[in-house]
């Protein structure tokens, strides 16, 4: 047999590269050649291509056997590409290559067999069997790293799952809401995230470890990949002040345009009002003529005759008002007209010049005990039962400021000569004195050391000017008495000086300071068998003098607080103006000495407050019940 010998049992070789003959000695045998270096292989392949040359005479040209030395050469090579695919693709390929290698030798040995050997050819030793590639790869070599391929598709995806947050999907930043933050279990989050889920739960959304709100960290990572937002909060840091700075602008602009359409409603009626002026100054200046004479009348003939009735609540509970000369209006108090929607009482301004009213405002959550205007402003200061003293600005129905004494104020003043000192009556008969720059704490208290009953009237007298002795004070009324508070010069400290009047169970006190004179009401009681009025001239030295002027007596009937009124008319008459309550009369006296009953006039029922007006030269006289308010005029 040639040494080229081709039986299956030599060389049919499985893709493992074991044999697959049943001789077991055989097997050892293959197993030991198996073992041989690199070197041998080498060795054998050239020896083959020298035996090819000297078997093949016949063949001129050598490209044949260098086709078939490349073929071979080729599916070795093949076989080397393979080693780096997956071990599946591996078995398949190792078939191939036994196949291609048994064809080969079958080609080999039929060349041989046709052509006769010469006698003089070299001796050539047995061949030994190539073992197959994937034998010697496992043998000899390390296990190949994985495909470049696959490899950097399994790096993108875990550089994929590093960039984004596990929560939202989205990628995470290094500033903003969404930076990077991790757990104390190390799992990484979107800041704004995994706060949003610790308020719902409290473990980690990846492991379920229990986390708390102040396991978040912040993480500063440098080889980390991250989103950068820096250039993109920053814009919309930028965005949102730009939209703030613009809302402002907006709000600023419809607080201007409202502001404007209030100041030009407010001139509109400004300039009907000073029409109306016009036209009732030229009217009242109108001589009246008498047979081509000018009949005047005497100023003791004047009296006041009813020009207005008005409605001002229909549930009643109306009771004290003061009027303002700048803006020719009425401060009424009132519950308010709609229950259902708010409850209080507040202030219903009338206008004097059209005689009706315009509007109401709401300040306080029980009845107003007393409401006085400034002299120096607009400021119209209330006292309540619900323990506040507020300040309103009457020209815009604006709040001003509100004390808050800790007790009902029946009664209140402002100071004559300091704008922003103001005084409140209290029900325990101190006197609570505040200055407007200061909106939190009291100025000063003054007590009473005689009797505890609230102060149910208050006046501030300031000092005259041609009296080096006079001095400023305040005037308060109790149920028992009347007292003067002479004010230091020094310091706030006040010196009570009592009126040497009979006792009695006092009900009313009116103070006119350019008369420098006062009324004082007194209930029907074991001093006076009915309501009296005393007119008294206070004169203020060391100490103070009152001088009784004169006394009217009044009905039997006084069981209600009423402010009288004390004033000088257009035509130089002081006049007295005192409620008859158990007739329902408003009496009008002159005062002076045995001053006499001038008029009387009618009231649906017992008048709760008078006050007088003036507009240019008319003299207005105006009453209030519970729920009308009546206007007379002196003609």
């Amino acid at each position: 047999m040639s040494d080229y010998d081709t039986s299956d049992d030599w060389i049919d070789w499985n893709p493992n590269g074991i044999p697959s003959t049943d001789d077991e000695t055989d097997n050892e045998d293959i197993q030991s050649e198996t073992s041989d270096t690199d070197s041998n292989v080498m060795l054998l392949n050239h020896e083959r291509h020298l035996q090819r040359r000297n078997a093949l005479p016949n063949i001129q040209d050598s490209s044949e056997i260098d086709t078939l030395d490349q073929n071979e050469e080729n599916v070795i090579s093949s076989g080397e590409e393979t080693d780096h695919e997956e071990e599946e693709e591996n078995n398949g390929e190792e078939d191939l290559l036994s196949i291609a290698s048994n064809g080969y030798r079958s080609a080999d040995s039929q060349l041989i067999g046709q052509t006769a050997l010469p006698e003089t050819t070299t001796t050539s030793r047995p061949l030994t069997p190539v073992p197959s590639t994937s034998t010697k790869r496992k043998q000899s070599s390390p296990r190949p790293n994985p495909s470049p391929k696959k490899t950097k598709e399994s790096s993108l995806s875990q550089e994929e799952d590093g960039d984004c947050c596990p929560i939202c999907f989205e990628h995470w930043s290094n500033s903003g809401k969404h930076r990077l933050s991790s757990l104390k279990c190390g799992h990484l989050f979107g800041q704004s995230c995994i706060e949003r889920w610790m308020k719902g739960a409290k473990k980690c959304p990846q492991c379920n470890t229990k986390a708390r709100k102040a396991d978040i960290r912040v993480l500063y990572a440098k080889k980390l990949t991250a989103v950068d937002t820096t250039e993109l909060t920053e814009a919309t840091t930028a965005f949102e002040h730009e939209k703030k700075l613009r809302r402002n602008k907006e709000m600023e602009l419809a607080k201007v345009q409202m502001q404007y359409q209030m100041a030009m409603t407010e001139c509109n009626r400004l300039k009907s009002q000073l029409e109306d002026l016009k036209n009732m100054y030229a009217s009242s200046t109108l001589p009246t003529r008498v047979s081509g004479k000018t009949n005047t009348r005497s100023r003791a003939e004047k009296k006041f005759s009813h020009i207005k009735n008005v409605l001002i609540s229909s549930t009643g509970n109306c009771r004290v008002m003061d009027y303002h000369a700048e803006s020719l209006s009425l401060a009424i108090s009132q519950p308010s007209p709609h229950t259902t929607f708010m409850q209080g009482f507040g202030l219903k301004k009338f206008s004097v010049c059209d005689m009706k009213s315009s509007h109401f405002n709401i300040l306080h959550s029980k009845p107003i005990r007393d409401v006085r205007f400034s002299p120096h402003n607009s400021f119209v200061l209330t006292a309540s039962q619900d323990e506040t003293l507020k300040i309103t600005n009457w020209e815009n129905n604006s709040s001003v400021h509100t004390y808050k004494p800790q007790k009902p104020v029946w009664s209140c003043c402002w100071d004559m000569k300091d704008s922003n000192l103001l005084y409140g009556g209290l029900s325990d008969g101190s006197i609570k004195c505040y200055d407007m720059r200061n909106t939190t704490d009291v100025l000063h208290t003054i007590l009473n050391p005689v009797s505890r009953c609230p102060i149910v009237s208050l006046y501030n007298v300031s000092q005259t000017s041609d009296s080096e002795t006079s001095k400023n004070g305040l005037l308060s009324q109790t149920f028992k008495n009347v007292t003067f508070w002479q004010q230091s010069t020094e310091e706030l400290e006040y010196t009570p000086h009592y009126l040497p009047l009979q006792p009695g169970n006092c009900a009313g006190l009116q103070y006119c300071d350019n008369l420098k004179q006062c009324l004082v009401t007194f209930r029907p009681g074991q001093s006076y068998t009915c309501t009296t009025h005393i007119l008294c001239q206070m004169e203020f030295n060391n100490s103070m003098i009152t001088n009784v002027i004169e006394t009217y007596n009044g009905g039997q009937c006084h069981k209600m607080l009423t402010r009288n009124s004390l004033f000088s008319t257009n035509s130089s008459n002081n006049l007295v103006c005192v409620t008859d309550e158990g007739k329902n009369l408003v009496n009008i006296y002159e005062a002076q000495s045995k001053g006499s009953l001038i008029q009387s006039l009618s009231c649906s029922g017992p008048a709760l407050d008078i006050l007088p007006m003036k507009i240019n030269e008319k003299q207005l006289l105006a009453t209030l019940t519970d729920k009308e308010l009546k206007v007379y005029e002196q003609k």
